[in-house]
């Protein structure tokens, strides 16, 4: 969507989606069966489509794959930071949803400064704020089958 609002058109995104895949192409490998497993910060984290190991020229690492290779390099410049992980672990916890992961993803919103707007006191329960010209709405969701009680706090 970004390469067609900044260049009206979609060919050169077409044209980079073939080359970063004739490498698997090539290799007689379908990208959806490519599942490495990653560890960062001591986490176990699953990923999927594509695996990408790093030599560190810069930063340091902080993942590897489970073969012993750099899969993820951590970096600071300015007051910034970066962490490239060479794999997508999103893709990887929809099929494998571990507490692993799901801290994992927690602590990259404490990397990025995000402090959440909506706080469970029941970590099962999930809370969702919609805004638009209607106004904003709350959806609270309880994908267990038992009833709890739940307190949702909400931050402006």
């Amino acid at each position: 969507m970004f390469n067609y609002v900044q260049q009206g058109s979609t060919d050169y995104y077409a044209q980079s989606i073939r080359g970063a895949y004739q490498a698997f192409f090539d290799s007689n490998i379908q990208a959806d069966f490519v599942s490495p497993d990653v560890r960062s910060a001591g986490k176990k984290l699953f990923g999927r489509y594509f695996l990408q190991e790093y030599d560190v020229r810069g930063g340091q690492a902080a993942g590897r794959h489970a073969k012993g290779h750099i899969s993820a390099v951590d970096n600071h410049y300015g007051s910034g930071r970066t962490l490239l992980i060479g794999t997508i672990p999103g893709a990887g916890y929809y099929r494998h949803h571990s507490p692993e992961a799901k801290a994992f993803f927690a602590e990259l919103l404490k990397m990025a400064r995000v402090e959440p707007r909506l706080r469970t006191s029941n970590a099962a329960v999930q809370a969702c704020l919609h805004s638009g010209a209607g106004g904003e709405y709350l959806w609270v969701v309880n994908p267990s089958r038992n009833a709890v009680e739940v307190t949702v706090s909400w931050r402006n």
